[in-house]
C-alpha cells in the first residue's frame, strides 16, 4: 500500500503521512533524487500530538547523490504518528509504502 508520495519545495517541512486514530502502520520510507546534483533530506518520525524535536530524525541533512536512491525500512508508528520530510534544493521525492492495521 502507498500511504503517501511527495516532492516537497525546497527547505518546506512537509508531512508525508499520518498513521490513522486507531492503527498501526509498518513501513518503508524511500527517497530520490531526480536532480543530475547532489541534494541533502531530512526525514523525522514525530509522535502524535507533538512537534518535531531533534530527537524524532530518523535522517538530518543527510547528503544524497544526483539521481541517487535510499530506502529506510522496518518502521512502526502508531495511532496519529507522522512522516516529515524536507529537502534542501527541492529535488527530492519520497515514498511511504508498507501495512496498515488496527492492533
Amino acid at each position: 500500500m502507498i500511504f503517501g508520495q511527495n516532492i516537497p519545495a525546497a527547505m518546506t517541512d512537509t508531512n508525508l503521512f499520518t498513521v490513522a486514530a486507531g492503527h498501526q502502520a509498518q513501513l518503508t520510507i524511500y527517497v530520490a533524487n531526480q536532480a543530475p546534483a547532489y541534494d541533502r533530506f531530512t526525514i523525522a518520525l514525530v509522535p502524535f500530538n507533538t512537534s518535531e524535536q531533534p530527537e524524532n530524525y530518523l535522517a538530518y541533512e543527510t547528503p544524497i547523490v544526483s539521481n541517487g536512491i535510499l530506502a529506510f525500512s522496518g518502521l512502526y508508528l502508531n495511532s496519529g504518528d507522522r512522516v516529515q520530510v524536507s529537502t534542501n534544493n527541492g529535488s527530492c521525492s519520497f515514498t511511504a509504502t508498507g501495512i496498515d492495521f488496527s492492533p
